[in-house]
């Protein structure tokens, strides 16, 4: 894995290069004075003042709409690209020429193998996988392991012991004992500690270390998670990671982690029926049949949650967008290989899902100063995969074949045998029902109303169906949360400026407020009151004027009160939460036609009209 620079001093020429999976991230630019600049973060080049910033409205388009990103060479950020896996960029002058140094991607398109899987071939995918991960614990420093419960890592973690009790000399940068790291959520639907304690059950020379993420610091720490991600995510999962790693940096300093298996053994459920298709093109109609059979547990619960999403249909994502916008990219697409199994594969590791992944994974260790090494992206061991019969990938209903054939005896059967599939992610939904007030809070903002992407009516009462149980989507709810928090890390300065005036403010009660008030060519000095908490009939004026003492009046004799009447009407009871009121068929018409100003009464918006 590398992103690399190279400067010829004599020939004046520049190369930068990427690995042939895009494990390490790579950035560059044009200057307003057309200079090159490039960068392993994108914030490096924002902050360095050479360059616009401005977001990227094609991508925050395909983002919200398909659910994608890191697809293309283009990022969130205008003008600030990405070098694709395996590409390189020679830079002489003001010409640069782009092109791929790596053939992997073709290499892997052109091998195919027929017939079946043999058990030699099953033994040497096994032994070139122990080769991969032993190669990655090659370390100076502290190596140890992400352990989510699945098949993948757990494969990981269980050869790294195998390699400890052979004392093979790579595996000396683990220590007398593997150091693991799982993200777990007791209780919930998708926690996967069960399955880690059958690992550990059987493997005692694991020093196993849970880390359990909660809503509550999830939306303490949103700010500097999208921060650190620099682009915006897919779902909140990524968050299970950063927790991750930022518990495994005080302990190691390298991580090994199982991304790419998905992607290269049919990890997810569309794959499935992207083997079915192809296997009906190609007239292999028992084989097919076989298939079906074998898998219709798999089916039953696809089509299950089929009839599910009837009672609960999803929100289609345009009809949250601001018109305008939706109007301007409505000719973007996005497709995807759909009949032919490897090829799809092959797709989802050089632009789709693992891109993003590797982002995902990069940025995390690298805010808590982390190495993640991805043993599965081996391109002697990924080669070897695809020179496979398809057979070796998805067989008899099972996924990942020659995986779980290999790994069979050094897992227990509860991972081995595992149909479902979750990772490293967070129980979303529950997270977003607990938690739904601040999300409300953030859908009803004025800066969120600002954007030019919503359509803020339509994201509230859209959220409303969600919190009644009427949809389930919450990555679509997460898309638009993360697209506002992005807006406000990374463009809303002015925000951020007032935000650390605040923080910083040390006023005591009676003094003046440091920043005067200015209106119609007036400076009005503001003072600072504090009162007891109102009751349900005060006169609220009187009892204002009653905390401002004589002192206060000397030294400003020309002075008035002004009161935030909402804060008064909600101790009184007399104010409601916008998300408690339903508004009619009517009301939500005719707001849509309301010009709003920085002074309505409210008419724009259907709980308040």
């Amino acid at each position: 894995m590398f992103g690399i620079a190279l400067y010829d001093l004599k020939k004046k020429r520049l190369i930068i290069a990427r690995d042939h999976f895009g494990i390490k991230p790579l950035y560059y630019a044009l200057t307003k004075a057309n200079k090159f600049m490039f960068s392993s973060e994108i914030k490096p080049l924002i902050g360095s003042g050479l360059i616009d910033k401005k977001p990227n409205d094609k991508i925050i388009y395909r983002y919200l709409k398909y659910r994608i990103h890191d697809d293309t060479p283009e990022t969130f950020f205008s003008g600030i690209f990405r070098v694709m896996p395996g590409e390189m960029l020679i830079v002489e002058g003001r010409e640069i020429t782009k092109k791929y140094y790596s053939q992997l991607e073709d290499v892997l398109k052109k091998s195919t193998s027929e017939g079946s899987l043999s058990n030699e071939q099953i033994e040497q995918f096994g032994d070139r996988l122990k080769e991969a991960i032993k190669l990655r614990l090659i370390s100076e420093v502290p190596v140890g392991t992400c352990l989510s419960g699945g098949l993948d890592s757990s494969t990981i973690a269980a050869t790294v012991n195998e390699l400890l009790t052979e004392n093979v000399s790579e595996a000396q940068s683990v220590g007398k004992s593997q150091n693991t790291f799982s993200a777990v959520f007791p209780g919930s639907k998708n926690d996967e500690e069960k399955y880690i304690d059958d690992l550990l059950k059987v493997n005692k020379t694991i020093t196993s270390h849970k880390i359990y993420p909660k809503p509550e610091e999830f939306f303490d720490e949103i700010e500097d998670f999208v921060r650190t991600q620099e682009e915006p995510t897919i779902s909140t999962g990524p968050y299970a990671q950063y927790k991750v790693m930022q518990t495994a940096h005080k302990h190691v300093t390298v991580l090994l982690d199982g991304q790419g298996a998905d992607e290269m053994l049919g990890g997810y459920l569309p794959y499935y029926f992207v083997y079915l298709r192809q296997l009906r093109a190609s007239g292999q109609r028992a084989k097919l049949l076989r298939e079906v059979v074998a898998s219709r547990d798999i089916l039953y619960k696809y089509l299950k949650l089929k009839m599910s999403m009837r009672a609960h249909p999803a929100i289609n994502p345009s009809a949250l967008m601001n018109p305008k916008f939706r109007k301007t990219y409505k000719h973007e697409i996005f497709e995807v290989e759909q009949n032919n199994l490897k090829l799809r594969l092959i797709q989802d590791i050089f632009y789709n899902s693992l891109q993003s992944l590797l982002r995902y994974e990069d940025k995390n260790a690298m805010r808590f100063s982390l190495e993640g090494r991805v043993p599965f992206l081996d391109t002697n061991l990924v080669k070897f995969i695809f020179s496979l019969p398809d057979e070796a990938i998805i067989k008899n209903g099972w996924n990942k074949h020659v995986l779980r054939r290999a790994a069979d005896k050094m897992l227990p059967a509860s991972i081995a045998k595992r149909r479902n599939k979750i990772g490293f992610t967070t129980p979303e939904e529950e997270w977003f029902m607990r938690m739904k007030n601040r999300i409300y809070s953030i859908f009803l903002s004025e800066q969120f109303a600002g954007r030019a992407y919503f359509n803020q009516t339509e994201v509230v009462a859209a959220f409303r169906k969600y919190v009644e149980g009427k949809t389930t989507d919450s990555m679509l709810f997460w898309r638009m949360l993360n697209l506002e928090i992005w807006f406000r890390v990374f463009f809303d300065q002015d925000a951020e400026k007032v935000k650390k005036v605040a923080a910083t403010s040390t006023m005591n009660v009676g003094e003046t407020v440091s920043k005067p008030y200015t209106a119609n060519g007036k400076t009005y000095d503001r003072l600072l009151v504090k009162t007891d908490v109102f009751a349900k009939d005060d006169d609220f004026g009187t009892k204002i004027a009653s905390y401002i003492t004589y002192k206060q009046l000397k030294e400003n004799k020309k002075w008035f009160v002004v009161v935030s009447e909402k804060v008064v009407a909600i101790a009184q009871g007399r104010s409601y939460f916008i998300w408690d009121i339903k508004p009619g068929v009517l009301a939500r018409v005719l707001s849509k036609h309301v010009t709003r100003t920085p002074f309505g009464i409210g008419l724009g918006s259907p709980w308040t009209m």
